[in-house]
């Protein structure tokens, strides 16, 4: 049995379909009936640069929406799983971006669903306060 090496492409035409980001490994892969495992190999062996993302690779790292993540204590698993990067970059990533550490473990970080609905409570009632749906002052509290 001889091995499968895919359909034969100009080296033009490779480098055009591993530049184009909107074109993911797979469907490269699908095209050239290979393997993603072989069109990254290929792309090595080209010396092209690296694509972002990687396995997995969901949205874009959103740097505010992921500071108030951070900062709401939001446990690491959690946010990697809403961006669909590995839980190892959320904390690369922290530190890259220059956030201030934080302590989170299971008893007081929280889940994504909490963080949901917690900004979400936070934007209606700034929505309510900018309508004038509120009275007294937001920035007060009743004791």
């Amino acid at each position: 049995m001889t091995a499968n090496r895919g359909k034969r492409v100009s080296e033009a035409e490779f480098r055009r379909m591993w530049l184009d980001h909107s074109l993911p490994a797979q469907v490269i892969a699908d095209r050239l009936g290979i393997t993603v495992a072989a069109v990254g190999c290929r792309a090595r062996i080209r010396k092209l640069p690296k694509r972002e993302g990687g396995k997995g690779s969901g949205r874009k790292l959103e740097p505010v929406l992921f500071r108030e993540m951070w900062e709401a204590n939001v446990k690491p698993a959690h946010i990697a799983a809403y961006f669909g990067v590995h839980v190892e970059n959320i904390s690369k990533r922290a530190r890259l971006w220059g956030f201030p550490d934080r302590d989170c473990n299971r008893w007081n970080s929280i889940t994504m669903a909490a963080f949901i609905l917690r900004r979400a409570a936070r934007l209606e009632q700034a929505a309510l306060w900018n309508a004038e749906m509120v009275d007294g002052d937001p920035r007060r509290r009743a004791a």
